[in-house]
């Protein structure tokens, strides 16, 4: 709500003229960043149910939270938000296929969740942020900055308690190699999202941000309902920031499917 008090649809629209950077944007979070993640897990997390978490997350391209980061870092909020849209309408096929074909939840079930994130979470709010700025723009600064902050606390106490509630195995984590799989990935996305994002430094703040998060409200609503005995596999979901799967996976399917059973 706090940035549909600072852009507008013109704005949004303008930003996503830059072709160019929309389409490294979705390369880098559709297909660089999925093969990094596949990597990570491969090598570095034995543990099934931590792995599979890890791999959920991967099946969203975008989340809410990216908004987050990238007014936290400065970056282009238009940008940000045209971005975001775009792989979160893109989810509306990919992560039902994916879930379709593994066998994790109906079609339908994950459909209706990546719908209501999507217009609940990122239409309904940047809306009635717009609607406020239209109706009364001399209160729209000071609405924005308060509303900004308030959801910056909420983003704290919402983190802490997903963490408090499985702080076992989230610190279970830090020993099995997950922790470091979603440390190098994350990495990995911030740095090659600033260097593909073109000459300006706020685009190159917006890729970078984009790309740096995943989904994990999405990736949540599966673990939980196709994993629901196992809490190490939420816990892959709390402790990533970012992932998306690549075709080919070899092991990371049939812990899939072991995770299943």
């Amino acid at each position: 709500m706090g940035l549909g008090t600072q852009v507008s649809l013109g704005e949004i629209a303008r930003s996503l003229r830059q072709w160019r950077l929309v389409v490294r944007a979705i390369v880098l979070d559709v297909v660089l960043v999925p093969v990094v993640m596949w990597i990570a897990v491969e090598l570095l997390v034995p543990d099934e149910g931590y792995a599979t978490g890890l791999l959920l997350v991967a099946f969203a391209a975008a989340g809410p939270l990216r908004l987050k980061l990238a007014q936290v870092m400065g970056a282009d909020p238009a940008f940000a938000i045209g971005i975001v849209v775009i792989l979160e309408v893109a989810n509306i096929v990919l992560v039902p296929l994916w879930a379709s074909l593994l066998g994790l939840s109906s079609s339908a079930d994950i459909l209706v969740d990546i719908v209501r994130t999507l217009a609940l979470l990122v239409a309904l709010p940047l809306a009635m942020g717009m609607a406020f700025r239209s109706l009364r723009p001399a209160n729209a600064v000071t609405l924005g900055r308060r509303a900004l902050v308030l959801a910056a606390v909420g983003l704290v106490v919402s983190v802490a308690i997903i963490s408090a509630r499985y702080l076992d195995v989230v610190l279970g984590s830090v020993g099995n190699g997950a922790a470091l799989a979603s440390i190098i990935v994350t990495s990995f996305a911030l740095v090659a999202g600033f260097l593909l994002g073109g000459p300006r430094r706020a685009t190159r703040l917006t890729t970078s941000a984009v790309t740096g998060v995943g989904a994990n409200a999405a990736a949540l609503a599966v673990a939980t309902g196709a994993f629901a005995g196992q809490p190490a596999v939420a816990a892959g979901v709390v402790i990533t920031r970012r992932g998306r799967a690549a075709p080919g996976w070899c092991g990371a399917v049939r812990g899939l499917h072991h995770g299943r059973r």
